[in-house]
């Protein structure tokens, strides 16, 4: 049996997941039903302790049952989220709405990358997966960047309406979802859960390689992600008119679009001992100038951080899924996300409260000056580890 169909499949939800049309206006959104920054970056943070809550069960239901299901209930979740936020105009109203896409974005994060992998591994077509996911990253970039010109065109019109129609949208990858084919492999025991977590969590303490590609991916992810939710107010203070958010928006998503369409390419070319630090330092360099600028050539360095954020994806991934057996694949690929929303749950509110309360110079040196502390350290232990020996 072949599972050459999954891949379309998983392309297909992934572009109508990320089919964001809110993004481009979702601080200006939250702003119109009275939030403040501060407030908006709570209801992020939690959402992010949603998906912590949820990231390494899920994943290891998605190990026990079967990948496709466990996407399939994340579809599900992901579109009463969105319904629920049409509807809703208070902070709590807001909160079940980021509680229910946080469980859903925990559904199907490992999961997708998991059965992509395992899909290939089937086809004898593993030694592709950058490719693939390359692909995979860059569709879901391409489809928000074309949903915010849309999105920020329908919220001209009525601020509400890319919520509805993001609502009628997913229930199209409901359906591609149950249509998923489950790849053979090996599974855990159901009736072995303690068992089963300690094996996973023996791998991740003792696996030294794993480990620390694991801290590495959280630290750039903690950063790409604080980056992706102080673009619009950087946009509001440097005086762009809320019309063209949409349009810059759309250029940002296009240039993680093109890192990742790019990733395969960039990994055979630079060596992955020079690129782990260089990205690291790039994002980091990238968010102290932009806020110290405060203009609007001050963009440029987002677009930086955004291409690396394309690149960077494809290539970690495929990194923690060459050691890792497809029976915990799932699981340990949640982990990863786990770390990564973990620390944003933290990271982000505090960063929200130093935008309110100082400026931007200040609250993008203070935070990138912790986050390079912690990315130096991932560094030099994967260096010491030798993981990134290819």
């Amino acid at each position: 049996m072949t599972y050459q169909s999954n891949i379309w499949k998983l392309y297909a939800i992934k572009a109508i997941r990320w089919f964001l049309l809110i993004m481009p206006v979702i601080v200006p959104f939250f702003k119109s039903c009275g939030l403040n920054m501060k407030e908006i970056m709570l209801l992020q943070s939690i959402m992010a302790v949603s998906i912590v809550v949820m990231e390494i069960p899920s994943g290891y239901l998605s190990d026990l049952f079967g990948r496709k299901w466990s996407i399939v209930l994340g579809v599900f979740f992901g579109f009463l989220g969105m319904l629920n936020m049409g509807f809703v105009n208070s902070f709590w109203g807001f909160a079940f709405t980021e509680i229910c896409l946080g469980i859903g974005a925990s559904f199907v994060s490992g999961a997708d990358s998991a059965l992509l992998y395992d899909s290939l591994l089937n086809d004898k077509k593993e030694d592709q997966f950058i490719k693939f996911q390359g692909r995979l990253s860059s569709l879901g970039s391409i489809s928000e960047a074309i949903a915010a010109i849309i999105g920020g065109l329908l919220a001209a019109w009525w601020i509400r309406s890319p919520v509805f129609l993001h609502s009628v949208i997913l229930l199209i990858g409901l359906a591609l979802a149950l249509s998923l084919k489950e790849p053979q492999r090996v599974k855990m025991k159901a009736n072995e859960t303690t068992k089963n977590f300690k094996k996973v969590l023996r791998f991740v303490q003792h696996h030294t390689k794993v480990k620390w590609w694991l801290w590495y991916t959280a630290i750039i992810g903690t950063a790409t992600l604080t980056t992706a939710w102080i673009i619009q107010p950087y946009l509001l203070d440097i005086g762009i008119d809320l019309k063209y958010f949409g349009f810059w928006w759309t250029a940002l998503n296009l240039t993680v679009a093109l890192g990742a369409f790019l990733s395969d390419k960039i990994h055979k070319n630079i060596n992955i001992k020079l690129l782990v630090p260089v990205m690291l330092v790039l994002i980091m360099l990238s968010m102290v100038i932009a806020g110290w600028v405060m203009a609007v050539y001050g963009m440029v360095f987002f677009f930086l951080i955004n291409f690396i954020r394309g690149v960077k994806e494809p290539i970690l991934t495929d990194y923690i899924n060459r050691y890792t057996a497809s029976e915990i694949r799932a699981t340990v690929l949640s982990i990863k996300s786990f770390l990564i929303r973990g620390m944003f749950a933290l990271f982000g509110p505090f960063v929200g409260w130093m935008l309110d309360i100082y400026n931007f110079k200040w609250a993008m040196i203070t935070a990138c000056s912790i986050l390079l502390m912690m990315g130096l350290l991932a560094t030099l232990m994967l260096y010491s580890s030798k993981a990134l020996e290819e």
